[in-house]
């Protein structure tokens, strides 16, 4: 049943490739636009905000193209949920956990301890301080094993788990390292609650490796540097012929669901004055194709227009004629970003059937080594974007 949803769920995403592919940023017009030519009018006589505006709101007056690649791509892309009640853990061995990271780890823990009511030894994957793997270790008298690169956090994970009274032990590794893996034995279950890039995916070559009895994993930061990112683990994904590069991933993490309003005005600023920096340099140097810029420190925002871009063309080692006044660029700049933000409220539409993708390829990677498996949601998308779990036990596990 798995590979039979990947194989649907690929091939929409490689039919659909131009709209959650091309980036409105980089690319004017985008390739799409020629062939929906009613889309892009009426999403260019709408207000800005109405784009910005949370839960997609945007959708109920929008043309019958874009409401149904909105249906077809949310039906693909749905997970039943998974999580019973949250596993209480207030007051318990909590000591700095943000409430947010405490309630992620209450919702992740239930549907672990539903399968799993008595593991012999859980390996926290990614541990920190140990904070889900001493949890779970509390409710199920498991002992614990956590996995952590940093010695500041495994010493203070251990003092932790003396003072709740959790037997622990704390191996300081890279994860990524053959050493890790080989940590690992036959009757563990390894947690890891969104465990980054090569992180999960080391996970999960380690697991099927060793042979380990169970996993519960939430993946996370799939655009993070791995020499497997974009490419597929499992055999099922790889017959699909997905082509997913950087770009594409960088879609999923482009959901500002718990961003300040601070963060958010320092985002549409940043946008705005590098599309007028790019109208600019376009005409500065003769060249009309976008150039990519470099991160640059905050502080660069609090400046005057015409100081950012003294700063960037010399950084971009760009000759700026005196003729050229940056301000008059600002206005291009806007439009531009106006432009982005109707064209990426299209191409969001498509990020959750791509992480269901990725999460779907990672569980039928399981499966093909012979894992019980099973794909769900821990909780609501409110508490955190990455909300997807996988649960794999070897079938002899009881």
């Amino acid at each position: 049943m798995l590979p039979d949803r990947l194989w649907q769920l690929g091939r929409y995403l490689e039919t659909h490739h131009a709209l959650w592919h091309d980036r409105a940023f980089v690319q004017r017009p985008v390739s799409w636009e020629a062939a929906e030519p009613a889309l892009v009018a009426w999403l260019d006589a709408q207000p800005t905000a109405l784009f910005l505006a949370p839960d997609r709101a945007w959708l109920a007056e929008a043309p019958p193209v874009a409401r149904r690649w909105a249906a077809e791509a949310d039906a693909l892309a749905a997970l039943p949920a998974l999580s019973a009640a949250p596993t209480p853990l207030r007051g318990f061995g909590t000591l700095g956990l943000p409430g947010r990271k405490l309630s992620q780890i209450e919702h992740f823990a239930a549907p672990v301890r539903d399968r799993w009511p008595r593991p012999t030894r859980i390996t926290d994957w990614c541990a920190g301080k140990g904070h889900l793997g001493r949890a779970l270790c509390h409710h199920t008298g498991a002992a614990l094993q956590a996995l952590e690169w940093q010695e500041a956090l495994c010493a203070a994970g251990r003092v932790e788990c003396e003072r709740v009274g959790v037997a622990a032990h704390f191996a300081c590794v890279d994860v990524r390292d053959a050493a890790a893996a080989a940590l690992l034995a036959p009757d563990d279950l390894v947690v890891a609650l969104h465990a980054c890039g090569g992180l999960h995916t080391a996970l999960l070559r380690a697991v099927v490796e060793r042979g380990a009895a169970g996993l519960a994993l939430a993946p996370c930061c799939y655009n993070q540097p791995s020499p497997d990112r974009g490419r597929p683990l499992s055999r099922a994904a790889a017959a699909v012929g997905l082509r997913i590069d950087d770009n594409d991933l960088d879609l999923l993490h482009r959901q500002p669901a718990n961003a300040s309003q601070g963060t958010l005005r320092r985002s549409r600023q940043n946008q705005h004055w590098r599309l007028a920096f790019d109208a600019l340099q376009r005409q500065a140097t003769g060249v009309d194709a976008y150039r990519p810029m470099p991160p640059f420190p905050d502080p660069w925002l609090a400046l005057p227009f015409d100081a950012f871009c003294a700063r960037f063309a010399e950084l971009e080692g760009i000759e700026l004629p005196a003729h050229l006044r940056p301000d008059d660029f600002l206005a291009e700049g806007e439009a531009a970003w106006r432009a982005t933000v109707a064209r990426d409220a299209v191409r969001s539409l498509f990020a959750r059937p791509l992480e269901a993708w990725l999460v779907l390829d990672r569980a039928c990677y399981l499966e093909e080594a012979g894992y019980a498996v099973e794909v769900g949601t821990f909780c609501d998308r409110t508490l955190t974007p990455r909300n997807a779990i996988i649960l794999a036990r070897q079938p002899t596990t009881p």
